[in-house]
């Protein structure tokens, strides 16, 4: 890397943007699940089954819906973990 930091900086970008496009189709696809959900006449058919479904099912939701922030924050986390972990042994690698 001290041979040349703007190649090494740009392998990572290029890294990055391979992450981008992989993690892209998952999000479109939630996003269309989310759509078809609200769209369909039943999407709040077992929110509002009377019982522990029910109740269930609408806690869920509310927790789902409160900590999505920092759930997709955690995905990305692990994710990027992962990646890091990765590209160190494929430097440490290239070194030798």
């Amino acid at each position: 890397m001290r041979d040349n930091p703007n190649a090494e900086l740009f392998q990572m970008h290029n890294e990055v943007s391979m992450l981008n496009r992989k993690i892209e189709p998952i999000l479109k696809r939630v996003e269309l699940a989310s759509e078809r959900v609200k769209q369909t006449k039943n999407h709040g058919a077992l929110s509002s089954q009377p019982g522990p479904v029910g109740m269930l099912s609408k806690m869920a939701g509310r927790l789902i819906t409160f900590y999505s922030d920092d759930l997709s924050a955690l995905i990305l986390e692990d994710i990027l973990s992962e990646t890091v972990a990765d590209l160190q042994k494929i430097e440490t690698l290239t070194r030798k």
